[in-house]
């Protein structure tokens, strides 16, 4: 089976960026665990193309070819090749974002990949917009049947909705797709009461060859360490948790380290010193995949106080550690958070967060790591999501034979 995979945020690995990674993952993994699939990826410089007032500037000071040093095609795997045709895109107030070269784009990927492997079988779009437009557009032009996977948390992006209304190219490539799949059981409820489509849920893959337990025994540490690692905007809760934390006793010897970077750094830095939390809190900055991992393997449990989440991959890749979450009843956490593996707190409820985590720091709660690694292999693992989507390309494709 030839599918053509769009994703509409995608890294570029020349440049450093981590925008995506999860659907370059989901691509990968795709090849690597879906027997008889051949994978091509349509690239047109998805966020790093992206023009903000900072990239224009920048490009003016030192013009160059879009797409920089990236191929027109990369061999990623013996089944998977990626293929690049570069534009600028914008947001979408302005015509449409370049919605007509992104078409264009994409229009020359689809004829590379077919002139490669023949006929494409299936068209797999990452988010309504604008990847599930383009998918739309192509799939009227060649009558090829596509897919969507909706990932926006809140749905839709507020610059998407005029008045009370979503806009056609999030609502329409929806309705016409073969089969819609939302991220949470969340996404899926907002996806219907906005648009009426009804979406299956398939959650997002992570790779726990990466993302697994340390190996042998922990190092023995005093106290109890947890970690958060998000954004640090308002929206992840960062506030709250702060609050939340403050509320512990020193007699619980508990550490907070917080991974990540935002706009609201500095505020929550000067926050934490208010509340008087100062030297218990770790403010470890923007980090890495590796570093990621690392300190989830090092923590005792893993923290996310979000306001609202489509999904909440870092609470997967914790688990995918073997390591207990504390989560918040905000969308995506609710399908990912279960007794086994952890406890949800109402969303801006900071005594109720604080009370879950004295639990987790008095050990109020024992959790069996294994069985928590082992209930992320059977839902999460990379493997496991690939597989249902294999199944269900299976089923549109004979559907339509």
């Amino acid at each position: 089976m030839n599918l053509f995979f769009i994703p509409s945020w995608y890294p570029d690995p020349a440049r450093g960026l981590l925008g995506g990674v999860f659907l370059a993952e989901a691509a990968q993994a795709l090849a690597r665990h879906v027997q008889g699939l051949h994978v091509s990826v349509s690239l047109w410089g998805q966020g790093d193309l992206e023009l903000s007032s900072g990239r224009l500037a920048a490009w003016l000071a030192r013009p160059s070819a879009p797409g920089g040093g990236r191929a027109p095609r990369r061999q990623v795997r013996e089944n998977l090749v990626e293929y690049f045709a570069p534009v600028w895109t914008w947001r979408y107030g302005l015509a449409k974002g370049n919605l007509a070269g992104m078409l264009r784009s994409n229009r020359d990927n689809l004829a590379r990949a077919t002139a490669e492997r023949g006929r494409m079988d299936m068209i797999h779009a990452h988010v309504s917009y604008p990847a599930g437009t383009v998918a739309m557009r192509l799939s009227q032009e060649s009558g090829i049947p596509f897919l969507v996977t909706e990932h926006m948390g809140p749905f839709p992006f507020h610059h998407l909705v005029r008045g009370d209304d979503v806009v056609p190219e999030v609502r329409e490539p929806l309705r016409q797709a073969v089969r819609v799949t939302a991220v949470s059981r969340a996404l899926a409820r907002d996806i219907r009461e906005r648009t009426g489509v009804e979406a299956v849920v398939v959650p997002n893959g992570v790779d726990g060859d990466f993302f697994s337990p340390l190996p042998g025994p922990p190092a023995p540490t005093a106290g109890f360490t947890f970690l958060s690692v998000s954004s640090l905007t308002p929206s992840k809760g960062v506030g709250d948790l702060l609050a939340a934390f403050a509320r512990l006793g020193p007699g619980l010897e508990a550490r907070l380290r917080v991974g990540g970077a935002g706009s609201h750094a500095a505020e929550f830095r000067a926050l934490a010193e208010r509340l008087g939390v100062g030297s218990r809190v770790t403010w470890l900055g923007a980090l890495g995949r590796e570093a990621v991992r690392d300190e989830m393997r090092a923590c005792d449990a893993f923290v996310l106080a979000s306001r609202h989440e489509s999904f909440g991959v870092v609470l997967a890749e914790a688990i995918a550690c073997g390591k207990p979450v504390l989560g918040t009843r905000c969308g995506g956490p609710e399908d990912i958070v279960e007794e086994t593996n952890g406890e949800l707190a109402p969303v801006g409820d900071v005594p109720a967060l604080a009370a879950a985590l004295e639990r987790f720091a008095t050990g109020a709660r024992g959790y069996d790591a294994a069985a928590i690694r082992s209930g992320f292999e059977a839902r999460f693992s990379a493997v496991a999501v690939a597989r249902r989507f294999g199944e269900l390309y299976q089923q549109v494709t004979r559907g339509r034979n």
